[in-house]
């Protein structure tokens, strides 16, 4: 896209990481690997199949283990001292929006923007999770 030209607006945000705070250690390795401040995983795919299956209802699509996994990444960041403004999770799924809100609310975290592809469009967020 863009031909190769799009580019960072300048060095501190191409140079932009997640900094944790926490004194907590990280417990599993893919949740660690998320979280890393290494520049080489700014963008990380955890491969769900098998531990989430999608349930198709007459509300649409949704998926209850991921939503679970999405929520574990979530805290952690904030446990980290990563403020919940600045974390927003994108699904493509209405069932699943709606989902992940639930989940998120009902643990406090309702700071975290929760919407699909369409509802985020234009802004940007410090912790991007796709669900």
């Amino acid at each position: 896209t863009y031909k190769g030209k799009l580019q960072c607006a300048n060095t501190e945000v191409a140079d932009r990481r997640f900094n944790s705070a926490t004194s907590q250690p990280v417990e599993r390795g893919w949740l660690s690997t998320c979280l890393s401040p290494d520049l080489d995983r700014s963008v990380v795919f955890v491969d769900t199949n098998g531990l989430a299956r999608e349930t198709g209802e007459a509300g649409g699509i949704s998926n209850t283990g991921e939503a679970d996994l999405v929520l574990s990444v979530i805290k952690q960041a904030v446990d980290g001292g990563h403020p919940p403004s600045e974390v927003a999770v994108i699904a493509p799924y209405t069932a699943q929006v709606k989902l992940i809100q639930r989940v998120v609310t009902a643990r406090g975290l309702g700071e975290v923007e929760v919407g699909t592809v369409d509802q985020f469009q234009g802004r940007d967020c410090e912790m991007v999770i796709y669900s």
